[in-house]
């Protein structure tokens, strides 16, 4: 095997460029030159010349044996190695470690097994004889006791190189993977000529939860860019840190790295899917989606990314709908999952074209008429969204949403009747349906049954323990029926809950004083009005101006612009 010394024996001065030698250069420092640029013939002249003059050199005999291991011939380098650990010095074990790679290289294991003995013997402290045996104990398959060998705190101590080889050997034994993978990262965190090889090695070997593992990993993707192992080294620690957003980037700059590759492609589009990441999370879901073109759930994750662009990706977006619904022609489901998400993003008329295709495709399918008149009815289109909703209806007669929503557009164009048939049936179908309870309830107001809504409005409230914003709707409509009646506190303070309903137009404003409860909680205080809704409305609700000017110091009315000069016409000193 090819010989390493990285640890040079008896260096005692720095090999120098042929250019810097001075006029008496020293003829060992030359030749020590010349071994490491390969001059092996004119280096053994000079050695020979040396060890003429002073056939004790250390120096001298350690160079003619380098010689000969880099001219392999063992046996020699063998005896002058064993010649110069006559004439060192007893304060560096490393003339007798030359000699145990001497004797290894020459296929000896037992004769460098107790010359490093005897190293270790006479240098207790020094870790370097340890290790050595811990490389003969390892080549030969005793894995334990070269473990061992090192003893406590063993790994830190060594050099980068050494530590490298031993941890390749020890990581042959599962049983030693652990401090292989010790080993690895302190061979990895040491700047040096094996450095990215250690790097690989010990992403290679240590579990997946190793303290230097991402450290490690970011080292080596500076020195190469697009090392896969290194990018799945780091993904795997950012998602175990819980930091889900940097791990989708990575996975997903692997995949490009490597874009034949299914695993790692399925891996990015889940996981840029999962933190909602348009851009990529579209550009990796559609290519999984052409290798699994029947996968239902890849379509839903392509929807709910293209949802998420809005305007941004409306061409986009529509074109592969469009596509989608195309190659799907008799899989209603696939034609209402892209329409929907058209219809989200508000791309309406795509979205209505593929609803209708898939309607003349699927007459049967009731999730395609609900949908299709609910897009009809958020557009006011009331007469084109009764006979869809009708049809689910009669498809599945206890489909509450659609008798909810035709109760809704009877109420709206005043055919009560109506209303509180479907309303009835709704309700029958499912008791603790807050939503229909709720139009119910508005329904009953309009006949003029306030007792009876309030009750309903009540049950609506009991029934929506896990919706909130459907529970504030039940309040808000309580109260809109208690100021009716003219039960203006209960009223004015069940109205509070309009903030909290989904989509109420005018949101909370977040003004740091409190709310006025009335003169007879704050009596003369200074007091900020304001409008919420459309001009008709404020100018409907204005009469309560003069009230509350009496009741307060100072009376400032935040409306509509249009309606200042108005207001300040009619109502003085506000």
């Amino acid at each position: 095997m090819a010989v390493t010394n990285p640890d040079p024996i008896t260096r005692h001065g720095h090999a120098m460029d042929s250019n810097s030698w001075g006029p008496t250069p020293d003829p060992l420092q030359r030749a020590r030159h010349l071994v490491e640029t390969g001059g092996l013939a004119e280096a053994g002249r000079l050695v020979r010349a040396a060890l003429t003059e002073s056939p004790d050199s250390a120096r001298a005999m350690t160079l003619a044996g380098q010689i000969a291991v880099r001219g392999h011939d063992a046996a020699a380098a063998v005896r002058r190695f064993a010649r110069a650990t006559v004439s060192a010095g007893r304060d560096d074990p490393r003339a007798l470690l030359n000699l145990a790679r001497a004797h290894q290289l020459a296929g000896n294991p037992a004769g460098a097994a107790a010359v490093a003995c005897r190293a270790r013997a006479m240098f207790p402290d020094d870790i370097r004889p340890r290790a050595f045996l811990a490389l003969l104990d390892a080549a030969a398959g005793r894995f334990a006791d070269a473990a061992s060998r090192l003893g406590p705190g063993g790994a830190e101590r060594l050099d980068p190189t050494t530590a490298l080889r031993l941890g390749l050997a020890l990581a042959r034994d599962d049983a030693q993977r652990g401090m292989a993978a010790d080993l690895l990262a302190r061979a990895a965190s040491v700047a040096g000529p094996d450095m990215l090889a250690a790097q690989q090695a010990f992403l290679a070997v240590a579990p997946d939860d190793h303290p230097a593992r991402f450290d490690a990993a970011r080292r080596l993707l500076a020195q190469v860019p697009d090392s896969v192992d290194g990018m799945d080294a780091v993904a795997a620690a950012l998602g175990r840190r819980r930091n889900l957003v940097r791990r989708a980037g990575w996975q997903w700059q692997s995949c490009c790295i490597r874009p034949a590759d299914a695993d790692r492609l399925n891996r990015a589009a889940l996981s840029t899917w999962e933190v909602k990441w348009p851009r990529h999370g579209v550009a990796a879901n559609r290519r999984l989606s052409a290798l699994y073109p029947t996968d239902a759930r890849l379509l839903q994750r392509i929807c709910d990314l293209y949802a998420l662009q809005k305007a941004e990706g409306l061409p986009e977006a529509v074109a592969w709908a469009q596509q989608t619904a195309s190659a799907h022609p008799r899989n209603p489901a696939v034609c209402d999952m892209v329409a929907v998400m058209l219809k989200d993003i508000g791309a309406h008329e795509p979205a209505a074209e593929i609803w209708q295709r898939g309607l003349r495709d699927s007459p049967g399918h009731r999730q395609l008429h609900y949908n299709y008149g609910l897009l009809r009815f958020e557009q006011s289109a009331y007469d084109e969204a009764l006979p869809h909703f009708r049809a689910a209806l009669i498809l599945q007669p206890s489909y509450v949403r659609c008798s909810n929503m035709l109760g809704m557009i009877c109420n709206l164009r005043h055919r009560l009747l109506h209303a509180d048939r479907y309303m009835r049936w709704a309700i029958t179908c499912e008791p603790t349906n807050a939503n229909a309870l709720v139009n119910y309830g508005t329904v009953l107001r309009a006949f003029g049954r306030s007792s009876d809504a309030l009750a309903i409005f009540a049950r609506a409230e009991r029934c929506a323990v896990d919706d909130e914003p459907m529970a504030a709707a039940a309040r808000f409509n309580a109260g809109m029926t208690k100021l009716q009646l003219g039960e203006l506190q209960d009223g004015f303070a069940l109205i509070e809950a309009r903030w909290a309903t989904r989509g109420f137009p005018s949101p909370r404003r977040r003004f740091p004083q409190p709310i006025w409860r009335g003169p007879h909680v704050h009596r003369d205080r200074r007091l900020l009005a304001f409008m919420e809704q459309g001009m008709g409305d404020e100018v409907m609700m204005s009469w309560f101006v003069p009230f509350l000017r009496r009741d307060t110091e100072r009376l400032v009315v935040d409306c509509d612009a249009r309606l200042v000069d108005l207001f300040a016409r009619t109502y003085e000193g506000v």
